[in-house]
């Protein structure tokens, strides 16, 4: 199989084609618009080019024509000594990408979103550049009246604000100048393609099973919804909640040197669009459903740490909630998205060493005292003031490491120990970092 290495351009791009024993077999420049033609007429390669804007355009037009196609992330290139040294030119690019090609069989290659999800996006891009124009145009007309001395009391809704502008300049002596007049004539055209864009985008979130089920969560609307079944695609590319928020850069960093182990703030990371919005979902759960299980899971966390990291909690949940949801399909269930049994900041012992060893006398205890026999469910008491490690040793968690079990199960068997039988405990446990809750759940058979 040949590997074909491109560094793509605007206007032109450059390749370079090796056998596979690495042997140069072409070098040449081609249009970046003609790459589809000139792939077609290769045979079937492994082509490599680093992620740009291009980049997906030329990856489906590579796939179409039957190669095996792998898009590197731009964070990796330089380790595989593309601009090595000082020294990068276009052809020199191409060739250490088709030699990385020949070295890795499995070389990293960024996600592929489908046609679905890139006009999704492209429309959510035109709605927030959209805003930020309007909000440039706001700020020019308030610089306008605060030169004027005007004041502009409280808050206005968009639809009523260029017309309180106007009556506010009509009692000034020089009037509305007519540059003030085309901004607010361009404020009310913007605040025009917003509203219509919202009702577009709206149409096709409730046309979505996906993101109809996904608005069933509190605060989690069309847009929260579009953008984040956007964004991932796939929900498939996920093995699991952490990998979700560690790929939303929605935990927090850490900065571990030797024995030290140190978490830093949120990673300052990751779709910034998808965050805010779901930050803004958090504030909305968070002031509209405030018995909410899962908002009484984050005010948890705010009685401990703050506000603000309890919110971006809920934010990392509320994506950890929705993938769920897509994934399985099924529709929200506060009972099922958090369980506030027990109460945060508990010491999680773990089932080896020291701590296994107590946990199975202690459930011995429960279970005697509790009256298994008649049927009856018992509720463990959770060890406090142990996290045994697994060489024994004892260790008190972070904040920030407390673990969210969510199932705890027991079952009772009997063994035969020498002369005695002697009920045994079996557990099961399934842990998940997300946010700082404890929770415990046992049933007995």
């Amino acid at each position: 199989m040949q590997h074909v290495g491109i560094d793509l351009g605007a206007k032109y791009s450059h390749t370079v084609i090796l056998s596979e024993m690495g042997q140069e077999q072409l070098r040449t420049r081609v249009k970046t618009a003609e790459l589809p033609a000139w792939l077609k007429r290769l045979e079937p390669a492994r082509v490599v080019m680093e992620a740009c804007t291009q980049s997906p355009a030329v990856a489906r037009a590579a796939m179409e024509c039957g190669h095996e196609t792998r898009v590197v992330p731009g964070n990796l290139v330089r380790a595989l000594g593309v601009g090595a040294r000082g020294i990068k030119t276009d052809y020199r690019d191409a060739e250490v990408l088709a030699k990385a090609s020949v070295r890795n069989a499995d070389l990293p290659s960024v996600h592929l979103r489908t046609e679905t999800s890139v006009t999704r996006r492209e429309l959510l891009a035109c709605r927030t550049n959209l805003i930020e124009s309007r909000k440039a145009v706001v700020v020019s007309i308030k610089s306008w009246l605060r030169g004027r001395l005007i004041h502009l009391p409280g808050r206005f809704s968009a639809k009523s604000f260029a017309k309180t502008v106007r009556q506010l300049a009509g009692l000034h002596p020089g009037g509305l100048p007519r540059a003030t007049e085309l901004m607010l004539e361009t404020f009310e055209f913007l605040t025009q393609r917003i509203e219509a864009l919202n009702e577009e985008l709206k149409k096709i979130a409730d046309s979505d099973p996906v993101c109809k089920n996904l608005q069933t969560i509190p605060g989690v609307g069309p847009q929260v919804s579009l953008a984040f079944t956007a964004l991932i695609d796939d929900p498939s590319r996920f093995s699991s909640a952490d990998e979700l928020g560690s790929y939303m850069a929605l935990v927090p960093g850490e900065a571990t040197t030797g024995d030290k182990r140190r978490r830093t703030s949120t990673i300052k990371a990751g779709p910034k669009r998808v965050k805010a919005l779901l930050v803004q979902a958090a504030w909305s759960m968070w002031r509209s459903r405030p018995n909410d299980p899962v908002v009484a899971w984050a005010r948890a966390i705010a009685e401990r740490r703050s506000k603000r990291i309890a919110i971006v909690a809920l934010a990392r949940k509320i994506a950890t909630i929705m993938w769920s949801m897509w994934r399985r399909g099924t529709p929200y269930r506060p009972s099922m998205a958090a369980r506030t049994g027990l109460p945060p900041n508990l010491w999680t012992p773990r089932l080896s060493g020291l701590g296994g060893l107590l946990l199975f006398e202690v459930s011995l205890l429960v279970l005697r005292r509790s009256g298994v026999a008649d049927g009856r469910v018992p509720s463990l008491p959770v060890v406090e003031h142990l996290d045994p490690l697994r060489n024994g040793s004892l260790r008190r968690r972070s904040r920030q490491e407390d673990d969210v079990v969510d199932e705890f199960c027991l079952e009772r068997r009997e063994e035969a120990l020498g002369d005695r039988v002697v009920p045994a405990v079996r557990s099961t446990a399934h842990a998940a970092r997300d946010g700082s809750a404890f929770e415990c759940r046992t049933v007995v058979t």
